[in-house]
């Protein structure tokens, strides 16, 4: 059985709508509070210097650069503990906020199950990038709902530059189909990817998209995005590879160097 809340940030408040069943439904307005942008960012930031300094020391690309010759080198900085900390204390205001008085209504629906016994999916929208990026996940309602993310209905699909689409099948047998797009390898290294991949090949259809020396952007592009669309449907959509938030575009995959399609360009295809 399945929830539906969307979550819309309207100026300093933000509307909780949840909805199932045969139409029942619960709102709850509740403030926002600005400190969870600032601390979502000092987490963000926390993580960034974490995985440039220290999480990402086989990849040169993100190393951080050597100083200037005779400078002196400052103390070093412990990233993990400031990453841990800064998490700890994001999620600590962020659960204090969803346990507020206005969300128990909301929350004593979704801690009960639809049916006796059942696991609960939530499907999740939310209306604001800023809402969308905190890690909704981690809501506890004392049993187990998974939660999916969801696009809103209102968002227009933006018009696509390349070609129509074919029409899907409705319905197919054996395998689940795989489509593994393999982007920008630049400062990565696939081979871990690649091998796991070519495990499963007893129990998938696997086929690979990607860049090769030589292609041309409109033509890679064009053939990544067709790929996608194949009439025959796909499982699983698997990308390796270099990506950016890229907010204005809903984010951006590399697909090749100095090349990228953004989730905007790919949403009619999917």
């Amino acid at each position: 059985m399945a929830y539906r809340l969307s979550i819309h940030q309207i100026e300093q408040s933000c509307l909780f709508d949840l909805m199932w069943g045969q139409g029942q439904r619960l709102t709850a307005t509740i403030a926002f509070p600005q400190v969870l942008l600032t601390l979502y960012q000092a987490w963000r930031r926390a993580y960034l210097g974490y995985y440039k300094h220290v999480g990402a020391k086989d990849f040169s690309p993100l190393r951080g650069r050597v100083g200037a010759m005779g400078q002196l080198a400052g103390p070093p900085v412990d990233w993990h503990s400031q990453l841990v900390q800064a998490e700890a204390r994001f999620l600590s205001e962020f659960h204090r906020w969803l346990k507020r008085g206005e969300l128990f209504d909301l929350r004593s629906q979704l801690a009960t199950p639809l049916t006796p016994g059942s696991n609960d999916t939530l499907f999740l929208t939310c209306s604001s990038l800023e809402l969308a990026r905190f890690p909704w996940e981690t809501w506890e309602f004392g049993r187990h709902i998974e939660v999916v993310r969801s696009r809103s209905v209102r968002e227009a699909r933006s018009p696509s530059s390349l070609s129509p689409l074919p029409p899907r099948q409705s319905f197919r047998r054996g395998r689940p189909r795989v489509l593994a797009i393999l982007g920008d390898e630049t400062g990565l290294n696939f081979k871990g990817e690649r091998l796991a991949l070519k495990a499963q090949r007893r129990c998938l259809e696997i086929h690979y998209v990607g860049w090769q020396p030589g292609d041309e952007s409109r033509v890679l592009k064009e053939r990544i995005c067709r790929a996608i669309a194949d009439p025959q449907g796909w499982d699983i959509l698997f990308f390796a590879g270099h990506s950016n938030e890229a907010a204005l575009l809903d984010g951006q995959v590399a697909i090749a160097p100095q090349t990228a399609l953004s989730i905007r360009d790919l949403s009619p295809y999917l």
